[in-house]
């Protein structure tokens, strides 16, 4: 089970790292009737994260059973690593030094509690790299552990470190109130200025460690 963990952390974090989950709940923060929705929000986050883990843990538990190669997990990481070291290179090449908001973030200025629980679980569910970031999650926690307890013990590990960076913007509305509005709004601003280096950063860390992990694999 450490040795699951070990694997699953480090993604936990890119996961927890990712700008657009951190703006969205910042955004929902800074309007009205905060609490509910951000609290809406974050349910929502975490729904999504561990649908995402669950699935592809069914998936690696059912290659196991089936008895297929265990190559196959290592080469399955080697392929999403390579995609994501690729999109990582190509967004740095590409940045762009515009600050304009992107349609999503306005829209979710006057979001009700209820789209704000669904839209973190699509959120989660529908991108490609949240998604391949579950997906090896799930890899790992089906291929390495049978038992059920371990693995949701290590699925549990996963889920509280990824929801960490929509978590910690609600908890920081919750003890300092008004005093955390200016604080959000600078942090919001620096995301949007930066979102496609930091994304870009954090693809590149991730695809290195899936490359790491299917290296070690397939020795």
């Amino acid at each position: 089970m450490l040795d699951a963990i070990g694997q699953v952390l480090p993604l936990a974090v890119v996961v927890a790292l990712s700008p657009a989950p951190i703006i969205a709940i910042i955004v929902v923060l800074l309007g009205a009737d905060a609490g509910r929705r951000g609290t809406a929000l974050l349910a929502g986050r975490v729904l999504g994260v561990v649908l995402v883990v669950a699935v592809f843990t069914l998936f690696a538990e059912a290659i196991v059973l089936l008895g297929m190669p265990p190559l196959l997990e290592a080469i399955l990481q080697l392929v999403v690593g390579l995609v994501l070291a690729i999109v990582g290179v190509r967004k740095l090449v590409r940045r762009s030094a515009t600050t304009t908001s992107p349609r999503w973030m306005t829209s979710l200025e006057g979001i009700s509690a209820g789209r704000a629980f669904w839209f973190a679980v699509v959120l989660s569910i529908a991108n490609p790299k949240e998604l391949a970031m579950g997906a090896a999650t799930g890899l790992v926690i089906g291929g390495l552990i049978p038992e059920p307890g371990p693995a949701l013990a290590v699925a549990l590990v996963y889920t509280v470190i990824a929801v960490l960076g929509v978590a910690a913007p609600l908890v920081t509305v919750a003890v300092m109130r008004e005093r955390a509005a200016p604080v959000l709004t600078a942090i919001r601003g620096w995301l949007e200025r930066n979102n496609a280096v930091l994304m870009a950063i954090l693809l590149l860390v991730f695809g290195a460690i899936l490359l790491g992990q299917g290296v070690s694999g397939l020795a």
